[in-house]
């Protein structure tokens, strides 16, 4: 089963962005496979009910090198299409708490482990190809 996502235009660049959902909630997610961890800004946290000051704390390193605090959180993720649907529980995001943020962002902890993931440049779209073999985690 592959689940194909359009490409979408933001800041005039097409970029590749995935539907998918957690509590219900439907939300779009670049993805980036040079992203260690999926990330959302603190707002989608709120959105979701959640009580970012009762998170467990953690940092994550930019591409520059920059430290940054941010809180752990783990969700069951869905995406579906017309026939199908995968849920992929516990998956871990880590929560903004820059105020800068304000896109979702699917890398690979989590995701990638059961995705196989397809750039279509060509065709201006993106995969995720589900992965059934078993997948262990620490």
């Amino acid at each position: 089963m592959t689940f194909y996502f359009k490409y979408k235009q933001i800041d005039k660049v097409a970029r590749p962005i995935v539907i998918f959902s957690i509590k219900g909630i439907e939300f779009f997610g670049i993805i980036d496979s040079g992203a260690d961890s999926s990330i959302i800004p603190k707002e989608v946290a709120e959105i979701l009910g959640l009580e970012i000051n009762k998170l467990e704390d953690d940092e994550i390193k930019t591409v520059n090198g920059q430290i940054v605090k941010v809180k752990r959180a783990y969700f069951d993720v869905s995406f579906k299409d017309l026939r199908e649907t995968k849920i992929i529980n516990k998956t871990p995001f880590h929560i903004s708490l820059d105020d800068s943020l304000n896109n979702i962002v699917i890398g690979r902890a989590g995701i990638f482990d059961h995705f196989t993931v397809i750039f279509e440049q060509m065709y201006k779209r993106v995969g995720l190809k589900y992965n059934p073999k078993k997948v262990y985690t620490k």
